[in-house]
């Protein structure tokens, strides 16, 4: 009986586990910035409402900075470009890991 309980307990499978980017896009949901933008460059990045992650906050930042040169200033415009640019944002937040 002990034996059925070990083979049952190996066979459920484990659940499977998020993609770095679907964690990431939740994360982004809950945080807030200010930012200022003159000329399609911005000029600050402030985080109001952290992710948790100091270094995701950072990523975040870099990119709000590259869709302001896109044009991109508005709040909508904004929020549609960082969602565009998810794989982006992963990849700078994996740069800035390796780094540190």
């Amino acid at each position: 009986m002990i034996a059925l309980a070990l083979v049952m307990a190996v066979q459920t499978p484990a659940p499977p586990l998020e993609d770095d980017i679907v964690v990431i896009g939740r994360r982004m949901r809950t945080m807030k910035f200010e930012y200022k933008i003159k000329r399609w460059q911005m000029k600050r990045c402030r985080v109001t409402k952290s992710s948790g992650d100091p270094l995701l906050d950072q990523a975040v930042c870099t990119v709000i900075g590259k869709c302001a040169a896109d044009h991109r200033a508005k709040a909508d415009e904004m929020v549609a470009c960082l969602d565009e640019r998810r794989p982006e944002i992963q990849a700078q937040l994996a740069r800035l890991k390796a780094a540190t």
